[in-house]
């Protein structure tokens, strides 16, 4: 008989996986070790899903040396509880709750999450992979911090999206330090046959991308920027322009 894993960290927040799709654990910070799982909803190869535990500090060795001993054990009920925030129930005693659940796309075909842009917002580099729409008109994203290198692949995709951007921007978080380096494609709406491109080179010293009106980008609009060293980010893309044409470029 198969034995599963069984995560809950709230009455209607839970997670079972079986133990065999359990793929390792990842002491992430101070007080977190995170835990990897095959995904449980998907049949894509090489999706997988994060369940993060919060656990005293210094005792990670603790915690995986019994998360490991229950998973490698035998269990006559065949489910193994790892941590319930509600029962109060941990494998181990240096656990004190869990944290949000980081799921893969569910579906027999690959899907990568979409979220709706409605406000301004932070992204961080477990949102990689991320589809971003706005349908907000100035909303303005900000990349995680890339400074420390370790972050490199990090990678998302934004389209804007149902409203002209005003105000719509993704910047990076230091835009003194980082930089964005590429090109996007521009496409003339009120002339089909007219096409160009604005590029991003490193003395451009270019860190935000912007959208402030039509001459920058109509809806329909798609770039994707990917964090390929210490303080840089590649930049790629599909913009719609009408009325005239502007850089979507900027320093700031």
């Amino acid at each position: 008989m198969s034995k599963y894993v069984f995560i809950k960290t709230a009455n209607d927040d839970a997670y079972m996986n079986t133990a065999d799709n359990f793929r390792g654990a990842v002491h992430s910070g101070d007080t977190a070790v995170d835990l990897y799982f095959n995904a449980a909803g998907s049949g894509v190869a090489g999706a997988f899903d994060k369940v993060p535990l919060v656990i005293t500090t210094q005792k990670e060795q603790e915690v995986m040396d019994s998360i490991g001993g229950a998973l490698a054990g035998t269990h006559s009920k065949g489910m193994i509880v790892i941590a319930d925030d509600i029962a109060n129930n941990y494998v181990n005693a240096n656990i004190s709750s869990v944290g949000a659940f980081s799921l893969a796309s569910t579906g027999i075909l690959a899907k990568r999450n979409v979220e709706e842009v409605t406000a301004d917002d932070s992204i961080t580099a477990d949102e990689s992979g991320k589809i971003f729409v706005f349908t907000d008109a100035a909303a303005i994203l900000t990349l995680p911090d890339s400074g420390a290198g370790d972050i490199v692949g990090t990678t998302y995709t934004f389209i804007s999206y149902a409203v002209q951007g005003t105000g719509q921007e993704v910047k990076c978080a230091d835009t003194t330090g980082e930089k964005m380096i590429g090109s996007v494609l521009i496409a003339d709406t009120d002339d089909a046959t007219t096409a160009g491109s604005y590029t991003s080179e490193a003395g451009n010293s270019y860190s935000s991308f912007e959208l402030t009106g039509a001459t920058e980008g109509e809806p329909g609009s798609m770039w994707k920027v990917t964090c390929i060293d210490a303080d840089v980010w590649f930049i790629e893309g599909v913009v719609l322009q009408g009325g005239g044409s502007a850089t979507p470029f900027a320093t700031s």
